[in-house]
């Protein structure tokens, strides 16, 4: 823990830990960003849309959208985590380095993934209402003559 870490010592060694975090917090964002790619999640969606429907009463859970929901509630917590580490290195350290001690940039870079991970989440929205929309302008709505069991006149 980062209380032990400091029994041993709060001067430039301390310090040089927070760049390590940095380091490897910027490497994970990284990999869960790369987990949101539009090309995967298209590919993946189209593979989920030729699976067999289900049987009544059945539910068809999409695993693209479990999975994008998954990769934006870690970002969220990782972001979240990402201060709360900051605030308990910054307790620790010598005052001389609390100044220069920030994981800013990495909290960032979490949103980002959040952000990248609603975005695809529209786009899998996007793509599913695309055949009903197109089913729409296909339709000539002047020979429609009721909507929802309503005369039109």
């Amino acid at each position: 823990t980062v209380r032990r870490c400091a029994a041993l010592t709060t001067n430039k060694t301390f310090f040089e830990l927070h760049k390590i975090f940095k380091t490897h917090l910027k490497m994970y964002a990284t990999a869960l960003g790369k987990q949101v790619h539009q090309r995967k999640i298209t590919a993946a969606l189209q593979e989920h849309r030729n699976k067999p429907k289900p049987s009544p009463g059945q539910t068809k859970r999409n695993p693209v959208k479990v999975h994008c929901f998954g990769i934006i509630a870690t970002a969220e917590y990782c972001s979240s985590t990402v201060d709360q580490l900051e605030e308990s290195l910054k307790k620790q350290v010598d005052s001389a380095f609390v100044s220069e001690l920030s994981l800013g940039d990495e909290r960032t870079l979490f949103i980002d993934v959040v952000s990248k991970g609603i975005r695809a989440l529209v786009r899998l929205a996007e793509i599913q209402i695309e055949p009903a929309f197109t089913a729409m302008v296909a339709t000539n709505w002047a020979n429609v003559k009721s909507v929802l069991g309503m005369n039109v006149p």
